[in-house]
C-alpha cells in the first residue's frame, strides 16, 4: 500500500494529517467490495484512501464465525 500511496498536495499544503479508516466488505471469494469511509474528513485524503484500497488484490480470506 505504501508504494501506491500519493499524499494529496492540497491536504499536505493545509497540514492535514491523522489516521483514516476504510471499511470494506469481503465476498465469499475474497473480493473486496463497497469500500467506504465511515468518518469522512479531508475530501482529497478520503479519495486517496479509497483509490489505494481499490488497488488491493482480491485474495482476502473471509472471516468465518463459529456458532
Amino acid at each position: 500500500m505504501a508504494t501506491n500511496r500519493r499524499y494529496p498536495s492540497t491536504a499536505f499544503a493545509m497540514g492535514e494529517s491523522g489516521t483514516l479508516g476504510v471499511v470494506v466488505t469481503s465476498t465469499k471469494d475474497g473480493q473486496i467490495i463497497h469500500p467506504f469511509i465511515p468518518n469522512e474528513g479531508d475530501k482529497d485524503l478520503d479519495e486517496e484512501a479509497l483509490r489505494v484500497t481499490r488497488l488491493l488484490p482480491d485474495e482476502w480470506v473471509p472471516l468465518k464465525l463459529m456458532a
